[in-house]
């Protein structure tokens, strides 16, 4: 977008002859992108529904052996059982669980896959508008910021 609504004096004279805008080139895609992000909150504020407006501070569920208590989003036990050894599983807490007995492979190896992945995501696309503004004799695609946006938009 950025590329696509700078210089608008260039692409549209008509609409955009002023001095603002010679001095100032990219004013157009930044005070579109920040009245996007105005009208959503304005539509989410307006339209969207609270779906929770009464929220108690915590509830009580009763089970068969034990009472639970869910606070917000803490939960205080880790399961609920008729035997004697899942009675004494239920007593623990969830708050008592060090963070080492919780990094095993199986939480480790997609949490660093998805690391390793948003890395290359976020490298792939600060680099392709390098690549595309880049003159041909060094490399790159030799395209104007107009085409660069362009292409960034498919």
């Amino acid at each position: 977008m950025g590329g696509t609504l700078s210089r608008p004096q260039d692409h549209w004279p008509a609409l955009f002859s002023g001095l603002c805008w010679r001095n100032h080139p990219y004013f157009l895609p930044c005070a579109l992108a920040a009245f996007l992000i105005v009208l959503a909150l304005v539509m989410m504020s307006l339209f969207l529904e609270e779906v929770c407006s009464t929220y108690p501070p915590y509830r009580t569920y009763k089970s068969r052996s034990v009472d639970i208590i869910d606070e917000a989003f803490i939960p205080t036990t880790v399961g609920v059982s008729s035997s004697p050894d899942g009675e004494s599983l239920a007593q623990k807490s969830i708050a008592n669980m060090s963070l080492r007995s919780l990094l095993t492979p199986s939480v480790v190896i997609p949490i660093a896959n998805y690391a390793l992945l948003s890395f290359l995501d976020v490298s792939f696309r600060v680099l392709l508008p390098l690549f595309f503004s880049t003159l041909t004799h060094l490399g790159g695609l030799g395209f104007d910021p107009a085409t660069i946006g362009k292409w960034m938009a498919l």
